[in-house]
């Protein structure tokens, strides 16, 4: 989240990277000058999730001689305008995520959104993510009002979709514990 000049957690804990506060200086500029809160992921197509958190929870990675990977981005999904909190999804991402497009900003930019209305294209967009090394989907309430926090399938707005996967182990033994650690 960039809000006031500043990149935050999820959590509104600041992110203390020197390198990810340098490339993202514009970003925080951006959201300090215009008052609004972008929302979004740091986010890389070529590192694992412990790889880009690596990045993201080092606070200066020139002391271990690494440098910050170029595909680390922010993809900007939503945006808030405390002014206008009442406007919708759809209006959010077409006045601030998709206008972040054109201002560029580096390693910055709105994350394509699509209107989908049936199963068929819901198919087509997750295989889509997927082959393009993307974690998933995220289906949204284009009508939904800005949520703070994760989407719950509780509040209607928004649900998640990622590949499931399980995997079949063969149990060989086990040992009871009788200390805790």
């Amino acid at each position: 989240i960039f809000k006031n000049g500043e990149m935050l957690s999820r959590s509104f804990k600041p992110i203390e990277s020197k390198q990810l506060n340098e490339r993202f200086e514009a970003m925080k500029k951006l959201s300090k000058d215009t008052g609004i809160i972008y929302d979004g992921e740091l986010y890389s197509t070529e590192l694992n999730f412990q790889e880009l958190m690596h990045y993201i929870r080092t606070e200066d990675l020139s002391i271990e001689g690494e440098s910050l990977p170029e595909s680390i981005k922010f993809y900007c999904f939503d945006a808030l305008d405390m002014n206008k909190s009442d406007m919708t999804a759809i209006e959010r991402y077409k006045e601030y995520c998709l206008t972040l497009n054109d201002k560029n900003i580096p390693y910055s930019g709105g994350l394509k959104q699509e209107l989908i209305s049936s199963a068929d294209e819901v198919k087509t967009a997750f295989q889509y993510a997927l082959d393009n090394n993307f974690e998933g989907l995220i289906l949204k309430n284009p009508e939904s009002k800005y949520k703070f926090g994760r989407l719950t399938t509780k509040s209607g707005d928004g649900y998640k979709f990622k590949p499931y996967r399980t995997y079949d182990g063969l149990i060989i033994g086990f040992e009871q514990a009788t200390v805790v650690d």
